[in-house]
């Protein structure tokens, strides 16, 4: 638990660590590149998947529950013309 909560305060303050620093050499807004850091942050952390799919995957769970979801490839290297 310890460590999770290290690892959340660590990406909640890189961000605006790392903004600072920038602020402070090329002299740009602090607020802007944080804001992009986040931005990056919160799509890289995006769980795979849609969300529609997830949710209705948890409804049909809860009425069958030895339902099991299939599997998404999202591979653009396995799709063929």
């Amino acid at each position: 638990m310890k460590k999770r909560l290290i690892n959340l305060a660590l990406l909640s303050i890189v961000p605006i660590i790392l903004a600072t620093l920038a602020h402070f050499i090329w002299g740009v807004h602090s607020s802007l590149i944080a804001g992009i850091l986040y931005v990056v942050l919160f799509v890289f952390n995006l769980p795979s998947g849609s969300f529609i799919s997830t949710n209705s995957d948890y409804n049909i769970k809860r009425v069958n529950p030895h339902y099991k979801a299939e599997k998404q490839d999202f591979s653009s290297l396995n799709s063929s013309l």
